[in-house]
C-alpha cells in the first residue's frame, strides 16, 4: 500500500487524480458556506472537508463538474491501485480529453507516469493483440 500512497501523493502535487476534486470541493465550500458555518463562535474559521463541498454543488454546471472531477480522482485512484500492486499495465479507452484541465490519463502525464513508474498503458485492442502474440 505504501506505493499507492506514494504515487497518489506524486499525482496531488501534479494536480491530477484526487487533486481536482480537493480544489473544487473547497472552492464549493467557501462559495456556499454561510457565515455560521465558517466560524465558530469564537469567530475561528472551521475548515470543511473537501467532499463536503463538492455536496454543495447547486447549478448544472456545478454538478457538471463535480462529476468529472469525481471521475478524475477514481482514474486517479486506479492507476495509483495498478503501480502499488505491481500491474505495469493500465487498459484504458480514456485519454482524459473530456476536459479542459489536466487528467491523469492525458498525454503529458502517461508519459510522466511511464518514465518515472514504468506504468505501460495500453487499449483493449493492444491487449488483445498481445495475448494473440
Amino acid at each position: 500500500m505504501d506505493e499507492v500512497h506514494r504515487l497518489s501523493a506524486c499525482l496531488r502535487c501534479k494536480g491530477v487524480g484526487k487533486e481536482a476534486a480537493i480544489r473544487l470541493g473547497k472552492k464549493l465550500s467557501d462559495k456556499y458556506r454561510t457565515d455560521a458555518e465558517k466560524y465558530d463562535k469564537n469567530g475561528n474559521y472551521k475548515q470543511e472537508l473537501f467532499h463536503k463541498g463538492l455536496g454543495r454543488a447547486e447549478t448544472k454546471s456545478e454538478v457538471r463538474q463535480v462529476s468529472k472531477v469525481v471521475a478524475e480522482w477514481a482514474d486517479g485512484d486506479s492507476v495509483a491501485a495498478h503501480y502499488g500492486f505491481g500491474i505495469d499495465l493500465f487498459c484504458t479507452e480514456d485519454f482524459g480529453r473530456s476536459s479542459d484541465e489536466p487528467s491523469v490519463l492525458d498525454e503529458m502525464h502517461r508519459l510522466w507516469l511511464k518514465s518515472d513508474f514504468g506504468i505501460n498503458f495500453v487499449t483493449l485492442c493492444d491487449l488483445a493483440q498481445m495475448l494473440t502474440k
